[in-house]
């Protein structure tokens, strides 16, 4: 019951994330079990449309480190997805520029 609240909170709040957690919580033996796994369903397209957001938005400002933090968080969650890979080996890349360049300039 306390799971739910708090994940329908987080929810309200936006904070894709901390909802999944939350419904993630609610038992098998629990009546609204059935509901949070349609709920989280329903999160799961949100949260990586957020953290996919977030990261090329961190990627724009070179904060690259950040950005695959955020991919490795949401994968943690939701697991490997074509969309998070792709991003975070797109992400790699700029890094790895980066260090070049500072390397060699």
């Amino acid at each position: 019951e306390k799971a739910i609240q708090e994940a329908v909170s987080a929810e309200n709040n936006n904070d894709y994330e901390l909802a999944i957690k939350k419904y993630k919580e609610v038992i098998p033996e629990d009546k609204s079990y059935e509901a949070a796994q349609n709920k989280i369903s329903a999160l799961l397209e949100k949260y990586v449309s957020q953290v996919i957001d977030l990261a090329k938005n961190l990627s724009e400002k070179k904060q690259y480190e950040d950005a695959l933090t955020a991919i490795k968080n949401a994968a943690n969650i939701v697991g490997e997805t074509d969309e998070l890979t792709a991003l975070k080996k797109q992400i790699q890349n700029l890094l790895i520029l980066k260090i070049m360049r500072n390397i060699y300039l």
